[in-house]
């Protein structure tokens, strides 16, 4: 905390702090909607976000302010209960992995790490 609080002293005599203010880039919606519609053609976060200039983090945000599904993201708090939900009714985890997006395999470690007992090849509880 010392050296931040060092780092944040006003340079002698200009009277501001060595951060710098960054404009916020906020892209119009003919533009969102451009960037939306390559990004279902299969164009990558990374390759977009220069050409709107704001980060990839930052435009993964926005397109799910949107409603867009992002690639190879994680399952949210939601899908997870969507997940232990359709488990417990007696749905597979390859059927549950297709429904909402994801792999099999994924399904099976984020129902483990909520505390499920899985079944086994026979429908029996392990």
């Amino acid at each position: 905390m010392v050296v931040r609080n060092a780092r944040l002293r006003p340079i002698r005599g200009v009277g501001r702090s060595c951060r710098e203010l960054r404009q916020v880039v906020q892209p119009t919606e003919r533009q969102l909607t451009a960037v939306e519609a390559r990004y279902a053609e299969g164009a990558k976060l990374r390759d977009l976000a220069p050409e709107l200039g704001v980060s990839r983090v930052r435009l993964a945000d926005l397109l799910r302010q949107r409603g867009v599904r992002v690639r190879n993201a994680s399952p949210t708090p939601d899908e997870v209960k969507e997940m232990t939900r359709r488990y417990e009714t007696g749905e597979s985890l390859e059927r549950i992995g297709a429904k909402l997006g994801f792999n099999g395999g994924t399904v099976r470690n984020y129902l483990l790490a909520s505390g499920l007992a899985l079944r086994d090849v026979h429908g029996q509880v392990r």
